[in-house]
């Protein structure tokens, strides 16, 4: 979710966020559900951004990128854990989180973008993060569930995770 700030010279806003907690998609900083105020945006920062608990997402870095065709297939996976409270205990907490991508190698080909919304070309995703005092394990299921002639190589080269206030 996008929250811009649309009025000139303010650099505040209140933003209501639904039944479920959000993070702060740049610090992992938690919100509950309810208003909030969000402050201290500058014209120059980032557009504020929330990840939804239980959700994930695949970024790419947009440096000098001027068409999709620059983008290649790198991403980025941010996750935004939500806690498996039946799975967990004293000792350990489980935390999960999926998603979605459609996944083309080349996004300005209206054939292929027109067969993929008709047949399918979804890569789906399924992450449990087991922690303990001393560990962090995470679990990473990814399945292509598609027309096998629309596949596109899809390259994950970091992941980012936010789960109890901290991006990791």
């Amino acid at each position: 979710m996008s929250a811009p700030i649309l009025e000139q010279g303010k650099t505040s806003r209140k933003v209501y966020f639904t039944t479920a907690e959000w993070f702060d998609f740049y610090t992992g900083k938690i919100y509950y559900r309810g208003f909030s105020d969000i402050s201290n945006v500058q014209l120059t920062d980032p557009v504020p951004l929330f990840l939804r608990e239980g959700t994930l997402i695949l970024t790419q870095n947009t440096d000098n990128v001027q068409s999709t065709k620059d983008l290649g297939n790198v991403f980025t996976l941010v996750v935004g854990f939500h806690l498996d409270a039946n799975r967990s205990n004293i000792t350990h907490k489980v935390y999960e989180s999926t998603g979605a991508h459609i996944s083309l190698d080349d996004y300005s080909n209206d054939k292929k973008i027109d067969s993929c919304i008709a047949h399918g070309c979804d890569y789906f995703f399924n992450t449990v993060l087991r922690t303990t005092e001393n560990t962090r394990v995470l679990s990473l299921t990814v399945n292509y569930g598609g027309d096998a002639t629309l596949i596109g190589l899809l390259i994950i080269d970091s992941i980012v995770t936010m789960f109890d206030g901290l991006r990791v």
